[in-house]
């Protein structure tokens, strides 16, 4: 992933994007990407997120009403009607994480979520649920904090211990940023692999050390040949 794109927004457009969904100055603004269906979580983040002091919610994404678990329109409007943002699917997503304060990720089962590494890449404390793929970007305590699947007390707990501590916010989005360009920036990536083939390709014998980088493999590029990864929103 090319993080220059997340990690400097434009802080005019993120202004007018809080803005736009009403956001005091003051307010604290908790973010989430993902279809609006249950498994993304959404029910449980909603209900933590209810009448939390000095702190509005933001959902990015759009329904899936093909799927069993969608989330029926009453419950979105309900929602809306307690102040939760529900901002649709964007394009700009840099600048919404970069008008965000907190991200969350409640999914009770994810891949290696794209959100999650967007979020790391803008410098955001994340809360996540302690699943694999989510552990590979948050460590409790030290970017975040990993929450049980399903639990709205836990994810509540979290979430006022971030919305009310702002140096807290700040000591884990710094830490996110670190890992981010440590582990998930596409040229780190490339190192590591390329790495790892010189290591076995030299203990074989087979090269010297350094003649993979030096080949016809193009570095920090995708098949489509250029840096950027497609929008994709989860």
């Amino acid at each position: 992933m090319a993080i220059e794109r997340f990690a400097n927004p434009d802080t005019g457009r993120s202004a007018a994007l809080r803005a736009e969904w009403g956001i005091a100055p003051d307010e604290v603004l908790i973010g989430t990407v993902g279809r609006l269906v249950a498994e993304k979580g959404i029910p449980e983040l909603l209900e933590a997120a209810r009448g939390l002091p000095g702190a509005r919610l933001v959902v990015v994404g759009g329904p899936d009403p093909d799927k069993p678990d969608a989330l029926a329109p009453a419950v979105l409007a309900e929602a809306e009607r307690r102040g939760v943002v529900l901002a649709g699917f964007r394009s700009d997503m840099a600048d919404v994480y970069g008008a965000l304060d907190v991200f969350v990720l409640a999914s009770h089962r994810e891949g290696f979520p794209l959100s999650g590494m967007e979020a790391a890449a803008a410098g955001l404390p994340i809360v996540t649920t302690d699943i694999r793929g989510c552990r590979q970007i948050v460590t409790d305590g030290l970017n975040g904090f990993l929450v049980p699947v399903s639990s709205v007390d836990a994810l509540r707990r979290s979430l006022e211990r971030l919305v009310g501590d702002r140096a807290l916010r700040e000591r884990l989005g710094a830490a996110s940023a670190d890992r981010a360009r440590e582990e998930f920036d596409e040229r780190a990536v490339v190192d590591r692999v390329f790495h790892c083939y010189e290591e076995v390709a030299d203990r074989q014998g087979r090269i010297r050390r350094g003649t993979i980088r030096q080949g016809t493999i193009r570095r920090g590029t995708n098949r489509r040949g250029t840096n950027r990864p497609a929008d994709r929103r989860d």
